[in-house]
């Protein structure tokens, strides 16, 4: 990936450099138009990328939180029924 980034980055550095000493100002200004759309929609890319992760890292730890709530509460539940069943004139944990 790096490789390709350093590429990329030298061949539009050497075209750049090019429309500067011919002075091409049409390829110039095309260059620049190509250059600042680029930064404008990596960085487009980048922020809906960075919501996209925050989004599911957000989802996974409530799913987490829920699931830990879940566990909890039919521990406690398992806990308190438990012993109650045992007791007389109860059934299924309810008192009659």
């Amino acid at each position: 990936k790096g490789v390709v980034i350093f590429a990329s980055t030298a061949g539009s550095l050497v075209a750049l450099a090019n429309a500067f000493l011919t002075y091409d100002y049409m390829t110039l200004l095309t260059y620049a138009i190509t250059i600042i759309m680029g930064i404008i929609f990596g960085l487009l890319q980048m922020a809906k990328a960075e919501d996209y992760w925050t989004r599911e890292f957000y989802d996974y730890a409530i799913r987490l939180t829920e699931d830990e709530m879940i566990n909890n509460t039919q521990k406690e539940n398992k806990t308190i029924v438990e012993p109650i069943l045992g007791q007389k004139g109860e059934e299924n944990g309810v008192n009659i």
